[in-house]
Order: structure tokens, then C-alpha cells, then sequence
């Protein structure tokens, strides 16, 4: 028996695009600040992360700009944000980019007190660093989880016997608790904790999981 479609669902192909943003360079991600101000963030791939103020008219401006750190060989850049689940109390946000050493960084920046329009460049704490080789297959999706923990997408860094590979945080989806510890700690629930395993492993077997999003249905 099939389920009955929720209502507000749109049935068929009659669908219009309307363009709503527009002249930003390479942007990669869409995010809104939950916050209820109704701010529009996108990161550019260059390494820039630009807000929309909806009550304003000027051109975006920059939230962070980490144009000097971020490499932008063939798939690399600046590929992922997400905002702390307590960001109206703590202003913590997330970005994930590959670093000019290749590798990939999950960095906690927090937005300024004083002028919450933009992050305090003195407070990037590393969350997570992952060496790789390759410019491909990076993935870089950031989101927290119904349950608070941040879940963190990384591609195989076009090795494709590292994704199967549970020595190895590549060609992974990733769980890690940043609330509780410094840089993060591993939840006890993960699947492979007690084992041989790394621990901060929640699902594997993947190429370049690009993006993924929870049903919160």
C-alpha cells in the first residue's frame, strides 16, 4: 500500500524556477541562520561566506573569507557549513574546506559579539584534520543531527579501497559529539566504538558523499 502524499507536497512536472540570489561566485552551499532573522548564507567555493540580510539592500557581505587558506585544485574548497544547534546562545558555526596543504578541515569559528554579521577570525578552533593526496572526491557536507552530534561527509580522496577501509576516516560519513570535549569526542552509541575500528565512523562504503540530509518526518 503506498503512502498518501503529505500535504503541500507538489505532484507533477509544472514546476517554475524563480531566481532569488544571484552574483555570487563558484557558491557551493545554502544555509539559513537559525536564529529567525531570516539570514541567507552562501559559501562560495573560493573561500568566502557571504550573508543576505533580507531587511537590507546592499550586496552580501562577507561573514568569513578564508580565501588565503582554502586550495582550489579541481574539486577542492570551500564545501560545507552548519550552525551549532545553540547558535543564538553560544554564535558557534562550522565550516568544513580543503586547507593548501590538501588536507580537509573542520574548523568551529564564533560569530562576533559586537557585530554578529560576522565570524571573529581569532577564535577558528580545528575540529578535525584530515590528510589526503588527491584534488577529487572531498565530499564536505556539515550537519548536526536530530540527536546533536555533527555528522561530517568525507570523500575517498579517489582511493577506492579506502572507503571500505575502517583504519581510515576517508570514504566515510562521520559522527563526533563538540559539545561535550575539545576537539570532539566520539559518541558511545557510534557503531564501531570497542573495536579495532575507528570510532568516529557512522557509516562507510562511500565514494564522495556529496551531500545527505536527515528526514525529520
Amino acid at each position: 500500500m503506498a503512502r498518501s502524499q503529505p500535504d503541500g507536497t507538489i505532484v507533477g512536472k509544472h514546476l517554475t524556477l524563480t531566481p532569488v540570489l544571484t552574483g555570487f561566485k563558484e557558491p557551493t552551499y545554502v544555509a539559513w541562520a537559525p536564529d529567525g532573522s531570516g539570514r541567507v548564507f552562501v559559501l562560495e567555493r573560493g573561500g568566502v561566506v557571504r550573508v543576505v540580510d533580507p531587511t537590507e539592500t546592499s550586496r552580501p557581505t562577507p561573514f568569513l573569507d578564508l580565501s588565503a587558506e582554502v586550495s582550489l585544485g579541481n574539486e577542492e574548497g570551500l564545501l560545507g557549513l552548519a550552525f551549532d544547534p545553540h547558535f543564538v546562545d553560544n554564535r558557534r558555526v562550522y565550516v568544513d574546506y580543503t586547507a593548501r596543504d590538501r588536507s580537509i578541515n573542520v574548523v568551529q569559528y564564533t560569530s562576533d559579539q559586537e557585530n554578529p554579521g560576522v565570524l571573529d577570525p581569532t577564535s577558528a578552533r580545528t575540529v578535525l584534520n584530515i590528510p589526503k593526496r588527491s584534488q577529487y572526491h572531498q565530499a564536505g557536507m556539515l550537519e548536526f543531527g536530530p540527536d546533536g552530534y555533527l555528522y561530517i561527509a568525507v570523500g575517498d580522496d579517489e582511493q577506492s579501497n579506502r572507503s571500505q577501509d575502517l583504519g581510515t576516516l576517508t570514504g566515510k560519513i562521520l559522527r563526533l559529539d563538540v559539545e561535550s570535549a575539545q576537539p570532539y569526542a566520539v559518541p558511545p552509541s557510534n557503531p564501531f566504538v570497542g573495536t579495532d575500528a575507528r570510532g568516529e565512523i557512522w557509516d562507510y562504503g562511500l565514494r564522495n558523499p556529496w551531500r545527505f540530509s536527515f528526514d525529520r518526518l
